[in-house]
Parts: C-alpha cells; sequence; structure tokens
C-alpha cells in the first residue's frame, strides 16, 4: 500500500517522543533553532501523526528485545523502542 493510499483509508503514521526528539537534533544542527521549532511544533500539530510517551518499561523491553538480542546490529535506542512499539 502506497503512503498515500495509507493515508486515504485513515492510516495515521506512529511514532515516539523519541523519534521526534532526535529529529528535532537534525533539523536544529541543519537549519537552525527557528527552523526546528517550526518543524516540531508542525509535526506535534499535523493530525496525521500519532505521537506516544515512551514509558521506563517500554525502554526495558526494547533493551531486552533488541539491542541486547541482536548485539552486533547497530540499532539506536530510538530505533529499539520503535521496533518493539510496532511489534
Amino acid at each position: 500500500m502506497t503512503g498515500r493510499r495509507f493515508l486515504e483509508s485513515g492510516g495515521r503514521w506512529l511514532g515516539t517522543a523519541l523519534v521526534l526528539a532526535e529529529f528535532h537534533g537534525h533539523v536544529l544542527h541543519r537549519g537552525g533553532p527557528a527552523a526546528a521549532r517550526s518543524v516540531l511544533s508542525a509535526l506535534l500539530e499535523d493530525p496525521l501523526y500519532q505521537w506516544r510517551d515512551v514509558p521506563v518499561s517500554l525502554v526495558r523491553a526494547a533493551i531486552a528485545g533488541w539491542l541486547d538480542r541482536f548485539r552486533d546490529q547497530r540499532f539506536s535506542l530510538t530505533d529499539a523502542v520503535s521496533f518493539e512499539l510496532m511489534r
């Protein structure tokens, strides 16, 4: 299914506060503080995105299920939490 069809069928993108923070950091370093705040505000207000908090229990599950299990892989904590959330 393409992204457009996904959205047309009522789908929403799911992300965590960690993803949002990581993306904010990239925009901050490339575009500066004003651009980073603008993008952050736009994403938080966009009804196509659903943002989830990251409780410590989810972080622990991500560490056990992804970082510990796949020790040879270069998953970031943000990656692992995202994988665990989608599981």
